[in-house]
């Protein structure tokens, strides 16, 4: 009885493989988000610092904007290329690439606005239908696979990184709001580099998970 009791303690205290794993990629986790924000902090200085007339320069000439299209196009090839590595969820994947080919097409509105201001919204919509129709012209197929997508624990950051994109960029970026704050002394480039500068850190984080969703659903077999 005594033997059994000290082999189980045994066991008990030693660190399994399990263990180190999970401490392990908690770690790497936290030093991605650390170097994330790192990035989001050199980025907004170098466009602070170089481009001093920040406030009239177009948000598409700076080195935040340029990243943010990269990384939405990152963001994009990760769901497009795992419809392909994927068979069984290409419906969902190709869904939630379509989104972010939306997002890339709205961060371009300008270049459609030589066309006639708005029509942004025609490229749009048509990409939006047709990725619509495609994931659910059979929808219990395409549910089940947006499921086993959402499933992954790294959605969780693209969905926390896509919500804070659409709403909390936008309310914290209205110029109403700094107006009141900084009233008599409001400067419009203080307003537009914080709000450029959350995009950015929302698109890091998307990025960031649709990376480590990839990962993690090519490991499955």
């Amino acid at each position: 009885m005594k033997k059994n009791i000290s082999n189980n303690d045994e066991i008990t205290s030693k660190i399994n493989r399990n263990t180190k794993t999970i401490i392990l990629d908690n770690l790497k986790f936290i030093l991605g988000l650390i170097f994330i924000i790192l990035l989001v902090n050199g980025i907004i200085r170098i466009d602070a610092h170089y481009i001093t007339n920040f406030s009239i320069v177009s948000g598409e000439q700076t080195l935040t904007e340029i990243t943010q299209l990269f990384l939405v196009l990152i963001t994009i090839y990760s769901f497009i290329k795992l419809s392909f590595e994927k068979k069984e969820l290409k419906q969902a994947s190709v869904l939630i690439g379509c989104f972010f080919v939306v997002v890339f097409i709205r961060e371009l509105d300008f270049l459609f606005d030589l066309v006639y201001h708005g029509f942004w919204v025609v490229p749009a919509l048509l990409v939006t239908f047709s990725a619509l129709y495609y994931a659910f012209k059979d929808w219990r197929k395409g549910l089940n696979q947006m499921a086993d997508i959402l499933e992954i624990r790294a959605m969780k950051v693209v969905i926390i990184g896509t919500i804070l994109l659409l709403f909390y960029s936008r309310l914290i970026g209205m110029g109403s709001l700094w107006k009141d704050i900084m009233a008599v002394n409001y400067v419009y480039r203080v307003k537009i580099i914080i709000e450029e500068g959350t995009e950015l850190l929302c698109y890091f984080l998307i990025t960031f998970g649709a990376i480590l969703v990839r990962k993690e659903l090519k490991k499955q077999k």
